[in-house]
């Protein structure tokens, strides 16, 4: 009768939904794999990227350094070298004061 044929449509509904939520599981676990798959593979490959750039920062760091370094030691030189004629010409100055008094006598 009517109430019987509804429960069956019921039934089959149920059963339907069941099936359709079964077949539609694994199309969304590939999915998920799928799109998992394709985030760790770009993971990695921004990982190559910042340890190639972190590479070559520590390249031109260590470059800066040493052009630091040298830089450092040539203004040692010429701050050396200019104190060394600074006393050359105070010397020839006082010979020069000696040689006027010297002179003046």
């Amino acid at each position: 009768s009517r109430k019987a044929h509804l429960a069956d449509l019921r039934r089959l509904v149920a059963q339907r939904d069941e099936s359709m939520a079964t077949l539609q599981a694994p199309q969304i676990s590939a999915r998920s794999t799928n799109r998992l798959s394709i985030l760790e593979d770009e993971h990695e490959e921004l990982k190559k990227q910042v340890e190639a750039e972190r590479l070559e920062l520590l390249k031109v760091r260590a470059n800066l350094q040493v052009e630091c370094e040298e830089r450092v030691q040539e203004a040692g030189c010429l701050a050396q070298s200019f104190q060394e004629s600074r006393q050359h010409a105070l010397a020839l100055q006082q010979a020069a004061n000696e040689r006027s008094r010297e002179a003046a006598n």
